[in-house]
Parts: C-alpha cells; structure tokens; sequence
C-alpha cells in the first residue's frame, strides 16, 4: 500500500449507498483504485519473472525500479500502475541555452543586432580622420557601409545619444523596437532608464505596449467568509476517535460512537414515563 501511495493512487472515497454490516467493516474500494492495485501486483509478478530469467542466464540485474520499468512496458500498463506525474524533459523546467548566455552589454548593432565589441560602445569615434558620434554599427556592418545612426552635433549630451538609438529602432523596426529598447532598460543606470521611459511614454503607438485596464470601475467588494462555527457536542460526548469503527465521531465515556454503540448492545434508550400527570 504505501507504494501504491508513493506511485501517486489515493485511497480516498467510498463506495456510494454502502452500509457497514458490523462495527470495524472497511468500504470496498472504488472500481479504479481496485484495477490500479491489480495492474501493479501484475506488473511487479512480469518483473519478478524478468529479474529470475536474467539469473538464470547469468546476466546481472540492474536495480528493482528498472525491473518495474521494464515490466510496465512489457505489459503497456504504465500509465495506470503508475500515477506519478511524468518527468519534465530534461528534468526541469530550465531552458539550457538560454540561462548560459550572458546578458547583452550595451546597445545592439542598429544592423544585424550582435553584440558589439567594447570599442564600439564608446559615444565618439574616429571615422576617416574625422570625430563623430556613435554610428550603432559592429566592425562587419560598418565594413559593409551599412547604414547607421545619424551624426549628432558636436557637444551631444549621453541623453540625445540614447534618444536617437530608440528613435532609429522605432523608424525602422517598429513591430521589434519595444523589445529592443526593453532588454536595455532592464542592465541600464538610472539616468537612461529616465531617458527610455520617457520616450516609451511620447510614443505609445508601438507595437507590444502593456494595456490599461480601465481605473475609473470600482474594486469589487470582497466578500468576508463567514467563520465556521464548532460543533456542540451534547452532554457525555467528545471529539475523539472511535475505538470501534476508527473513526473520527463524536464518541461516548466509554470510547465509541453512537452507532457502534447501537450494534455492539450497549445503547439502551431510557424508560419513559407513560404515567400521566
């Protein structure tokens, strides 16, 4: 039983209109908990077996949960012998490949979204002997003259620098721009972080923004669970377990309920007196 438990089959529930015909009587078990117990006894006899042909062939025997694996296969009676719930691929819920990698550093290429090198990232560049701001471009899209980020005028602050990538994202890659802008907002100071919502906020009209529920509707009021209250138990009796059925009832001075009093002979009901006044 208590690896039938451990397997996931619960011994709760009993039969419906079943009446116990003595004190101590035991419900019998529902219809699908019976075939579980049966389907298990079946597939630990077929592994039995397989554990006995193997030594008998001079073959070692790996462990008894292979041999029920191997069974339960055998016999197609996995699914209801055993109730566990089925292991994630895996064994867990983590994607691999995703939690190795680290976290973009910086502005994505404006181009082919890569990663740039650290040289990049800096705000002034010398390009053709001349001192310009940031193009957003890797060395491989700037070989390709691909085009980038305009040229900002001399004296730029860091802010306009920032407000020009979300602009050339929201241009050009509109339905990816929320995202791109999103994965900076999350590693940025908080001096870009100011920048970035400012400018998610003046353009609401991108793809991907969160919706406003609508705040003017009242809360609804939520409903106190009234208390339940303790049973009153009448004079003699207590909460206990009955020593006869052994179960959880009310129980007399004696240890048992009313009912296993009943059959056990020693509920006698008092005289009354028929004598009139």
């Amino acid at each position: 039983m208590a690896e039938l438990v451990a397997r996931g089959v619960r011994f709760t529930g009993t039969a419906p209109g079943w009446t116990p015909r003595r004190p101590g009587e035991r419900a019998p078990l529902p219809t699908e908990v019976s075939d579980a117990i049966w389907d298990h006894q079946y597939c630990a006899f077929v592994a039995d077996q397989h554990d006995l042909d193997r030594a008998e062939a001079g073959a070692p025997v790996k462990s008894h949960e292979h041999s029920l694996l191997w069974a339960e296969r055998r016999t197609g009676l996995g699914s209801r012998s055993d109730r566990r719930d089925s292991y994630l691929f895996q064994g867990n819920g983590l994607d691999d490949f995703r939690t190795a990698m680290n976290p973009v550093a910086g502005w994505r290429c404006v181009s082919c979204f890569v990663e740039r090198a650290a040289t990049d990232q800096r705000p002034l560049h010398t390009r053709n002997a001349l001192l310009r701001s940031d193009d957003g471009l890797c060395d491989y899209c700037r070989s390709d003259n691909r085009t980038g980020l305009p040229t900002l005028a001399n004296g730029f602050e860091l802010s306009e620098l920032a407000t020009a990538y979300c602009t050339y994202f929201a241009e050009h890659y509109p339905d990816a721009a929320r995202a791109l802008i999103a994965e900076v907002r999350q590693r940025a100071p908080e001096w870009l972080i100011h920048v970035v919502d400012g400018f998610l906020a003046t353009h609401p009209d991108l793809p991907g923004a969160p919706t406003l529920t609508d705040t003017d509707d009242e809360p609804a009021s939520v409903q106190s669970t009234p208390r339940r209250r303790a049973q009153v138990l009448p004079p003699g009796q207590r909460a206990g377990k009955c020593e006869g059925c052994t179960q959880y009832l009310p129980v007399h001075d004696d240890g048992f309920c009313t009912q296993c009093r009943v059959y056990l002979g020693l509920y006698v009901p008092a005289a009354r007196n028929s004598t009139a006044a």
